[in-house]
């Protein structure tokens, strides 16, 4: 008797576990979970066209025009002042283009690099590659052209480009990098040799990766 009463009981047992089994199965079925994720941060790097500024050594204040399309100083019809322009193919390659006209000249471009995004930090290299613009092609490039941060000469005759980077090492957003690019007519020529090239061009583009 004794025995049938603990199997009774052992059922019993076996039967709440069991209904309890089948009433948690149904309510996890009926759970909801109530809440939203949103994501704040925006990834946007790219030159701000606003910031371009070119000096002129002998246009000593140059007549500079700003905006999306680039900035221009001086003329190329001026055959007696250097002459320097920046356009842009796209908002993360920049095309530098410059006429100098004697020994010395030089014209010095910044070119400024913005965070535009939210919520997160970067760093950037550049690139640097010879332009099809007519009349401003066939430089001579450095053995290693991509992923730079450090300044790298780049020549096309007796004009020398030295273009010198400083990038953060965690851009924050709203932050600026920037990229000096010097175009130079080498001192050491005269002005009584034949001028074998008084316009050069380079592009410089930039390159960016997230940091923490």
């Amino acid at each position: 008797m004794e025995s049938k009463h603990k199997n009774a009981l052992i059922g019993a047992l076996l039967a709440v576990v069991f209904v309890m089994a089948v009433g948690y199965a149904a309510f996890a079925q009926q759970l909801t979970i109530n809440g939203t994720a949103e994501i704040t941060s925006s990834w946007d790097i790219h030159y701000d066209h606003s910031q371009d500024t070119v000096d002129g050594q002998v246009v000593t204040s140059p007549s500079c025009v700003s905006g999306m399309g680039g900035t221009t100083c001086g003329s190329e019809s001026d055959t007696a002042n250097p002459y320097g322009t920046i356009t842009y193919t796209t908002d993360t390659d920049a095309t530098i283009s410059v006429k100098l006209v004697q020994p010395g000249d030089k014209v010095t471009f910044y070119l400024k690099p913005k965070n535009f995004g939210t919520g997160l930090n970067a760093t950037g290299t550049m690139s640097i590659a010879d332009t099809t613009t007519s009349g401003y092609t066939g430089i001579t490039l450095p053995a290693t052209t991509t992923g730079l941060k450090a300044a790298t000469v780049a020549t096309k005759d007796h004009i020398q480009f030295t273009v010198t980077p400083t990038f953060d090492s965690s851009l924050a957003p709203g932050e600026y990098d920037t990229i000096k690019v010097e175009a130079e007519y080498l001192s050491n020529q005269t002005t009584n040799e034949v001028i074998p090239q008084t316009k050069a061009g380079i592009k410089v583009s930039i390159d960016y990766t997230q940091v923490s």
